[in-house]
């Protein structure tokens, strides 16, 4: 199992992409986006939404979720319109048993998408299963108690054994690595975080250790630590090991 390989290892984490783009089949792309930022040109985003997005972002209570999701949706629109060349106002989703979305009339291009406080990670890849997640680093929830009722029971063990300094950065680790494991298989929580094993130790390279419903899944998925910016862990998940990937910073 040889994971995923950074294009560009000697470049920062996040740099700016290239004018055209083109998603070959052995590359996965990440971007990032400032939420902040982005959501400065709102007016552009808000105009390639569907009339269903446009009514849940008007539904969403609080102002910082309706920003996430505009931001959010509004550029996955824009990359996959320039992934495609096609106006991204006109791109059609559906939505698997579990709410997984896809690109309908599209198959090729695969995608997942993540977002917490002020950041938004989108990934695409082709003919592949992919997932993507970015956490803000809190301090107000009780790891320990969390871990306990959510995590395998080595990881459990594993946590406990570590330093206060280091246990929060293990924890968010561990939770990326399992959500971003679960958007890939698109299961949603049918498939619970205790049956399967992620590495969690800081310094330890992002892998998938077992999978109780099959021994076999550590060996057709590659895990690879994101590095969002300070206060963030993230994580992403393919069902390929031979890929490279690039991680690009949006800037619209």
């Amino acid at each position: 199992m040889t994971g995923l390989t950074r294009a560009t290892p000697r470049d920062p984490f996040w740099v700016s992409p290239p004018a055209a783009l083109m998603l070959a089949g052995d590359e996965v792309h990440v971007w990032r986006v400032d939420v902040r930022s982005a959501y400065a040109r709102r007016n552009d985003l808000w105009r390639v939404l569907a009339k269903d997005e446009r009514q849940k972002a008007t539904d969403l209570v609080f102002e910082g979720d309706r920003k996430r999701f505009v931001v959010s949706r509004g550029v996955l629109r824009v990359l996959l319109g320039r992934y495609l060349r096609a106006q991204p106002g006109s791109l059609v989703f559906g939505y698997n048993p579990y709410g997984k979305p896809f690109l309908v009339g599209a198959p090729g291009v695969r995608f997942s998408t993540s977002h917490s406080h002020d950041l938004v990670l989108l990934a695409f890849v082709r003919d592949r299963d992919i997932g993507v997640d970015v956490e803000h680093l809190r301090d107000d929830l009780g790891l320990d108690e969390i871990a306990s009722r959510h995590f395998a029971t080595r990881e459990v063990a594993t946590l406990r054994s570590l330093t206060n300094s280091s246990r929060k950065e293990a924890f968010f680790a561990c939770w990326t690595r399992k959500e971003a494991f679960v958007k890939a298989k698109g299961r949603g929580l049918t498939l619970p975080f205790s049956r399967f094993e992620v590495t969690l130790t800081p310094g330890q390279p992002a892998m998938l250790l077992k999978v109780e419903e099959d021994i076999r899944e550590p060996f057709r998925w590659a895990m690879q630590e994101l590095i969002p910016g300070p206060g963030y862990a993230a994580a992403l998940v393919v069902d390929e090991h031979n890929l490279r990937s690039s991680c690009w910073q949006y800037t619209g």
